[in-house]
């Protein structure tokens, strides 16, 4: 007859294997979740800063709805012994950023809702991720490619000023942001985040020609 202690890790044994068959299951049934979300958006390559004003908006790229993606263009980027990553690309208070970019629906999807997020992210000094703007609204199906002139916003600028009263006269940024498709009943898709090649911020505005 087996002794009490014997008895007793028995049934911790048992629920040991029982708590590892419920995490196998939940695991298996997570994973079988996630590869059966709704999934309509492509891929998104890097958006590229530019020096050049953009004219703003959307140009379609493929309006029978076909994809046939671009491979990203690769972030111009340059290592320094401050670890800059910069792209070389600067601008100063007043200017806009100008970039652009790729984003794609599949093209078995009709016209989707996106829901969408914007932030700024500093490089150099880093640390900051500053919450700017969120918003929704239709696209697709197909691949677009939109221009974006985007102002330096207040809450950037805030700590521009911070930083420059710390003798920092320049710092490094990029865009980032969540996009989700959200069906009529409110489901929401699979996710995509965007981003955008670094640039440099200079602490002033732009001397008067």
């Amino acid at each position: 007859m087996p002794s009490k202690t014997v008895r007793v890790l028995e049934k911790l044994g048992l629920v040991a294997i029982g708590a590892a068959i419920f995490m196998v299951v939940s695991i298996g049934t997570y994973a079988l979740y996630e590869n059966s979300k709704w999934d309509p958006l492509g891929e998104y390559p890097v958006q590229k800063v530019t020096p050049f004003p953009t004219k703003g908006g959307v140009r379609i790229i493929e309006p029978n709805g076909s994809i046939t993606l671009p491979p990203p263009p690769p972030p111009r980027t340059f290592e320094s012994s401050d670890n800059s990553t910069s792209n070389g690309v600067r601008f100063y208070l007043d200017d806009d950023i100008n970039s652009n970019g790729i984003k794609c629906v599949k093209p078995e999807e009709d016209i989707i809702q996106i829901k969408g997020t914007l932030f700024w992210q500093s490089d150099l000094p880093p640390g900051r991720l500053i919450k700017i703007a969120e918003g929704a609204g239709p696209r697709g199906p197909g691949c677009q490619q939109y221009d974006f002139a985007n102002p330096v916003p207040e809450q950037v600028l805030a700590e521009i000023e911070k930083l420059s009263a710390k003798g920092i006269t320049e710092s490094e940024w990029h865009l980032t942001g969540t996009e989700t498709p959200i069906r009529d009943d409110g489901e929401e898709g699979v996710s995509r985040t965007w981003i955008t090649t670094t640039f440099t911020l200079v602490h002033e505005d732009r001397p008067k020609s």
